[in-house]
């Protein structure tokens, strides 16, 4: 079974979180015998590059399983493999909805613009698509849409939850054990996860800096 660790790189800022968190994320495929494959090349300019993300159906033309880590995530040294986590022909993420219970109020409206019918009941509240497992039964969710809700402050991931809802693919959730969101976890708790995600950084001029800086700590952190 080939199995991929699916990244995205663009821009500067990314550029540079990427020189600590490629290695990791190289290191870590090895060790489950995975290929890490990066996208560097923008190929949707009309729209955020979120929507990149859309590219893992072409990815899962050549994989079985996928895994896409944003590159705004560090992976402990020692984490097991995040497809253990989730059954094949399961569709792993986390569920950050019941937390985040604001998440779900995004989904009404882009139903609409999409023409996505919300189900009033599906196997998750809102998952967040920094961290998600996939494998060929799944290529359909990922269809870039002819144009992007206006306004939307999550791009492609509330768009995803739809289409995910829109099958009958069984979910599981990866909790934020695997996607373990730097603004939830205090700097002990970071300790217990196999993940550490920075998204939503506050964007100071120097916040890049400011990510590296705590990443590296974290790391550190893992391995005291």
């Amino acid at each position: 079974m080939k199995l991929a660790i699916v990244t995205a790189v663009f821009g500067d800022s990314h550029r540079k979180l990427s020189k600590l968190s490629i290695p990791i994320m190289r290191e870590y495929a090895s060790q489950l015998g995975a290929d890490l494959v990066s996208l560097e090349d923008r190929r949707f300019h009309d729209r955020s590059p979120h929507w990149e993300k859309m590219r893992i159906r072409e990815v899962l033309d050549i994989y079985d399983r996928i895994a896409w880590i944003d590159v705004d995530v560090i992976i402990h040294p020692k984490a097991p493999s995040i497809f253990d986590a989730c059954p094949l022909g399961s569709f792993g993420a986390f569920d950050e909805g019941r937390i985040f219970t604001d998440r779900v109020n995004n989904l009404a409206p882009e139903s609409s613009f999409y023409g996505i019918p919300l189900k009033p009941t599906r196997p998750f509240t809102y998952f967040n698509s920094g961290v998600m497992v996939a494998d060929k039964s799944h290529a359909g969710i990922f269809v870039q849409p002819t144009h992007a809700a206006p306004n939307s402050i999550m791009h492609d991931q509330t768009y995803l939850n739809l289409q995910l809802q829109a099958t009958n693919s069984p979910f599981v959730d990866l909790t934020s054990k695997w996607n373990g969101l730097h603004s939830v976890h205090g700097e002990n708790d970071r300790k217990q996860l196999y993940t550490v995600h920075y998204a939503g950084w506050p964007k100071t001029f120097d916040w890049v800096e400011k990510v590296i800086a705590q990443m590296k700590v974290d790391l550190i952190n893992w391995t005291a």
